[in-house]
């Protein structure tokens, strides 16, 4: 925004803050998919646990609560991203917002580690920047192997 790089990778949110700063959707920025990934999305959404005990049912209104179309809609606008519920209208989006809520609709595939439990997803993650410094076939192997017996054993 200060005129010294031509291009910023993030997600559609960015929007938001671009927003936020007095620019103008698909005039002063607009936005792309990273090459090579035009055909695909993958989205995360965030997760909320209800625990149970003596407030589990305040629990679950909060829960019913922020997933609601008028909470989406008031949350996802002024951040610039798509809601997660899919019955909020586009009409909360700016020109990129729905331009990606339609490309979204069409092709959007889960990311299911979240459904991990969380220590084979952080070894996943380790062993990830591990094979980056040394992408190699040994050093996938070297990745592997632990995220293969850690696998054995949540089974």
């Amino acid at each position: 925004m200060r005129g010294e790089i031509g291009m910023y990778q993030g997600g559609n949110w960015i929007s938001g803050y671009m927003k936020g700063r007095g620019w103008t959707p698909g005039e002063d920025y607009d936005f792309f998919p990273a090459p090579g990934t035009e055909d695909h999305a993958i989205f995360q959404t965030d997760t909320v646990v209800v625990l149970r005990g003596e407030l589990e049912e305040q629990g679950k209104d909060f829960v019913r609560s922020v997933v609601s179309v008028e909470a989406q809609a008031a949350f996802n606008q002024p951040k610039g991203s798509i809601a997660p519920n899919m019955e909020v209208s586009e009409e909360i989006y700016d020109v990129i917002g729905r331009r990606e809520a339609e490309r979204f609709s069409e092709m959007a595939q889960p990311s299911l580690m979240i459904l991990l439990p969380p220590e084979y997803r952080m070894a996943i993650g380790t062993e990830i920047e591990k094979y980056a410094a040394n992408p190699t076939a040994e050093g996938l192997e070297a990745s592997l192997n632990p995220l293969e017996g850690m696998r054995k054993s949540l089974i």
